[in-house]
């Protein structure tokens, strides 16, 4: 979840400006490409090459105290269903880290329904709704889990991770903060065309 990384010291221009890499991967390296992990670390490996070179790209990390938000069981418990063993995930869906997936409820806006989900997929969904906080999942249940999540609308000034009703789950979220990477950018410039 690189949105999630604070980046300091940036340029503007860094924010603004859009490049095209095109790239090709070796015949001999394809099968290795294709078997990453999915951390997509030979993807990661040739960005922060090009990086380094096209932009003479110069990182440090520096640890930072940031926002994040805590994932917990409410009180009273979780009221979760544990998931159905070997099911088929219907023709529209998405694949989730851990092996569920998930299923739009309507198009989508209104939420998702989960399959054979864990807590973590649900706090990576959530970090997603957030852009730059991440949820980190502490609720110590460790199974696989069928739930719906439903969308609400909130109001401008507030996180839109609380418009995912997981209340009735027996979840809650608790803003928090914890100690992280930041990246400092120590140098950068413009590429040159090709």
């Amino acid at each position: 979840m690189w949105n999630t990384v604070n980046l300091l010291n940036a340029p503007n221009w860094f924010y603004a400006d859009r490049y095209n890499i095109d790239a090709r991967v070796a015949q001999a390296d394809l099968r290795a490409w294709q078997s990453q992990g999915g951390e997509r670390e030979l993807l990661r490996l040739a960005l922060r090459t090009e990086l380094k070179e096209r932009f003479k790209l110069v990182i440090r990390e520096q640890p930072s105290k940031e926002k994040m938000f805590e994932l917990v069981v409410r009180k009273g418990g979780p009221k979760l269903k544990a998931a159905a063993r070997g099911s088929t995930p219907p023709a529209v869906s998405v694949k989730l880290a851990n092996g569920g997936f998930m299923t739009p409820i309507g198009s989508g806006t209104d939420g998702w329904t989960f399959y054979g989900a864990t807590m973590l997929d649900l706090a990576q969904y959530l970090t997603m709704s957030t852009v730059v906080i991440p949820v980190r999942d502490r609720t110590g249940l460790t199974g696989s889990y069928d739930f719906p999540v439903r969308r609400i609308a909130t109001p401008d000034e507030e996180e839109q991770v609380y418009g995912h009703v997981i209340g009735p789950l027996g979840l809650e979220l608790k803003p928090g903060t914890e100690i992280r990477s930041a990246l400092v950018v120590d140098h950068v410039e413009r590429p040159t065309p090709n």
